[in-house]
């Protein structure tokens, strides 16, 4: 609390300067000479008899009365007098002391100065700014820079000092940090940094790191390198940022890097035993072997190193390029595949695959998913898989594996890995209706053989299909699972029906399997006579479905379905007479002698059945009565006998004699007069025995057989791709109405390329055969415009 007072608060009284309003020449020279002899004392840090407040009061009397002019030119006299006083102990100092020295004396010129701007203020505020010439302080700035800093002597000195230091720093040696901030910084307020000691500095840490960049990349690997080159990069932006100024710090780390990095990033990409090259191509050995990052490190090193210059990026990513491009090459290239993999579509698939995942790893884990090595890679991938004419043949009969019941996926995940790396390579293919005709044929044939894994693992393929293609994609396979899904409800309603015939019922179990027209592929359609008792089912399954669908026709195909005999052998007890019966006898048989029935089901297929049940009626058949009776084609007659009478030794039920003892042994070379019989010597440790057909599987038909094949699927999808530019074409000129050669061109690749890339020459083709058949018409102002006929 303050007391309160009687007496009231006295006004603070200002005396005024004394202005003298006319000088003659003598007051003024003395009133000079006074305030240069005052400046000079702050100079040298002297006591000064005068003080302050009388010093600003003559600078101000004298700038009043118009003689301004005086005192600022006796102020230079007094700093340039001062500056080459002060300029002999740099001269004269050892090389190790010239540093502090002429820290010391900035130090001290610039708490004179501040002094001295402080009592000429008037001087500095009213003279500076009229004749606009340099402010108080900074006319002592530019004394010291004049006369001492960059004084020829003087600033060859501080330089090499300077310079001498950040070498024994680089040398490893200690240094003071602090010296070294503070001259640089001295540098900057003066104006001469960059001039008097950037550039130099610039031009010897160039020189510097040349020289060391040679040494290295001629004596180590490129990781080594690499590191070392990391390990220079940091300690100057460590120093950087301790003593230099930020513009500085980006100009050293450019230099650093244009002689150690842009210089030299060609050999550390093609550095035998150590470049990127190899660094990929060890990796991708040993990355299975041994689990972890491995020379991912390396790889990453390298991509952060290189792409910190100009090309750097570019040149990397074209190495990581070629190396893929000779992988996939080695893969898929049908003129550089091993044989392992030409014959075998499972190992092509599944090296793509591991390739694929190890480019996606890299991309990952090495660089950092840089959209332009993705985009080059995957290109990559494109082309050559592409290349490629069995990749989506490939592809489906991969698949096929995976979904097959019996197939060595046993978890879901594996699964769902499976068909992943599946999709991933689907998405490179051009011709995609390529892979959706052979997928379809191997999808009818799980699903007719009941041979898939499982129902979840196909819907889940079959939804891939569609996100990446779309519904239309899909739509067929989709329709063959709706069919599959309707044959249970059509037996149960035929075994009904058969519970109401009172007469004519059919004494053998049939299933037949209804499949839609259009949907399911018709590439193998096969008729054959069928036994007399399965004839008349079949008939009876035929009244039964026309009366339930009423206009709907069946027709019968048994090339795919399957049958279960039992059969019944005449194993002689003796069988030393079996032995001599079977080398003497034309046609042995037992029946008439002693011998034990054996009975075994045979699950055969309905050609198999149909041929076999034929020797109910007859014991023997040459191979012209059998093509005559079965109906059959020959081809697919040939393999019937094959897989009975030249399979597996447990599996052959049929005896074949030929005819012509010398080609006896030719395996599949059956004559017209070749014969066939009964095996009663067959035996089996199992009761329920399946007699395969003689494959041709992807992996085991001829050569001859899979190219006939993949000309069939050829034919088929080149006469598909016809109806689909069609289509297009239309669609796209029943919106437009009027459209141009080239843009509808552009439009009908868009709309067809998630299933095939047509040609422009398949585009005018069928253009042409629209124009024929009053689709669209030519402009006749311009040929090269079409316009649709509504």
């Amino acid at each position: 609390m303050h007391s309160a007072s009687s007496s009231k608060a006295q006004p603070i009284r200002m005396s005024k300067f004394p202005i003298k309003t006319a000088m003659d020449e003598k007051y003024v020279d003395q009133e000079c000479a006074y305030i240069k002899t005052a400046l000079i004392q702050i100079q040298q840090k002297c006591n000064s008899v005068q003080s302050f407040e009388d010093i600003y009061r003559r600078a101000y009397s004298m700038t009043i009365n118009k003689h301004g002019h005086r005192v600022y030119n006796g102020l230079r006299e007094v700093l340039e007098a001062h500056m080459k006083k002060v300029r002999q102990p740099v001269l004269k100092a050892p090389s190790g002391n010239v540093l502090p020295i002429v820290l010391e004396t900035w130090k001290d010129h610039t708490v004179a100065m501040s002094m001295i701007r402080d009592v000429l203020m008037y001087l500095d505020k009213v003279y500076v700014a009229r004749e606009n010439v340099e402010p108080v302080y900074d006319l002592g700035l530019s004394c010291l820079r004049v006369h001492v800093i960059c004084y020829k002597d003087v600033n060859e000195r501080i330089r090499r000092g300077l310079l001498d230091m950040i070498q024994q720093e680089r040398d490893g040696g200690l240094i003071d940090w602090l010296l070294l901030k503070q001259i640089c910084s001295m540098l900057y307020d003066i104006g001469v940094y960059e001039q008097e000691f950037e550039k130099l500095f610039l031009c010897e840490t160039a020189e510097h790191y040349k020289k060391r960049g040679i040494e290295l990349i001629s004596n180590n690997t490129s990781t080594v390198y690499v590191d070392q080159v990391e390990k220079f990069i940091t300690d100057e932006a460590i120093r950087a940022q301790r003593s230099f100024k930020d513009e500085t710090k980006k100009k050293v780390l450019e230099t650093i890097e244009n002689e150690l990095i842009k210089a030299h990033m060609q050999t550390i990409v093609d550095m035998e035993g150590s470049g990127v090259t190899f660094l990929l191509e060890d990796h991708f050995l040993h990355c299975n072997k041994s689990p972890g990052e491995g020379r991912i490190v390396d790889l990453r090193k390298i991509y952060h190193l290189l792409t910190r210059v100009n090309g750097g990026h570019s040149i990397l990513c074209k190495a990581v390029t070629e190396w893929i491009r000779q992988k996939g090459a080695l893969i898929a290239d049908p003129a550089l595949q091993s044989d392992e993999i030409k014959s075998s579509p499972i190992l092509y698939v599944n090296s793509l695959i591991e390739l694929k995942k190890y480019a996606d790893d890299m991309l990952t884990k090495a660089f950092r998913n840089d959209s332009s090595f993705k985009n080059k890679l995957y290109a990559e991938f494109e082309q050559f898989i592409n290349k490629n004419p069995n990749s989506a043949e490939s592809l489906a009969v991969f698949i096929d594996e995976k979904l097959k019941s019996g197939a060595r996926v046993n978890t879901d995940v594996e699964m769902e890995q499976s068909i992943s790396g599946v999709m991933e390579l689907f998405r490179f293919l051009s011709n995609k209706d390529i892979f959706e005709h052979f997928y379809k044929r191997f999808l009818a044939r799980r699903l007719l053989n009941e041979r898939a894994v499982s129902d979840d693992a196909e819907k889940r393929m079959i939804t891939r299909l569609r996100t990446e293609c779309g519904y239309q994609y899909t739509q067929k396979l989709e329709l063959m699972f709706k069919d599959r899904e309707l044959w249970p409800t059509l037996q149960g309603a035929y075994r009904e029906y058969l519970d109401g015939l009172a007469r004519h019922r059919p004494t053998l179990d049939v299933q037949v399997r209804v499949l839609t027209c259009g949907v399911w592929p018709n590439s193998i359609t096969m008729q054959c006579c069928l036994p007399d008792d399965v004839e008349r089912a079949y008939s009876t399954f035929n009244d039964f479905y026309t009366k339930r669908h009423n206009g709907r026709k069946l027709v019968r195909n048994t090339y795919l379905g399957s049958a279960d005999i039992k059969a019944t052998f005449y194993n002689p007890v003796n069988t030393a007479f079996s032995e001599a019966e079977s080398s003497t006898a034309e046609f042995p048989s037992y029946s008439s002698v002693a011998h034990v029935e054996v009975q075994k089901i045979l699950t055969v297929t309905t050609h198999q059945m149909a041929l076999l049940m034929l020797f109910n009626q007859e014991n023997v058949y040459t191979y012209a009565t059998l093509l005559e009776a079965t109906k059959m084609p020959e081809a697919e007659l040939i393999r019937v006998l094959q897989s009975l009478s030249m399979g597996k030794a447990a599996q052959r039920v049929l005896v074949r004699r030929a005819a012509n003892k010398s080609k006896a042994a030719e395996f599949g070379k059956i004559a017209s007069t070749d014969a066939f019989f009964v095996n009663d010597l067959f035996t089996s440790k199992l009761t329920r025995i399946k007699i395969s057909m003689v494959s041709d599987s992807r992996k085991n038909q001829s050569n001859e057989s899979r190219n006939v094949d993949r000309e069939q699927v050829r034919q088929q999808t080149d006469e598909d791709r016809k109806h689909a530019v069609e289509c297009a074409i239309v669609r796209v000129m029943k919106s437009r109405k009027r459209l141009a050669h080239n843009n509808l061109l552009s439009e009908v690749i868009s709309q067809v390329s998630t299933r095939f890339c047509p040609t422009p020459l398949l585009i005018k083709q069928r253009i042409e055969a629209l124009i024929e058949r009053d689709y669209i018409i030519r402009d006749k102002n311009d040929e090269r415009v079409y316009n649709y006929v509504s």
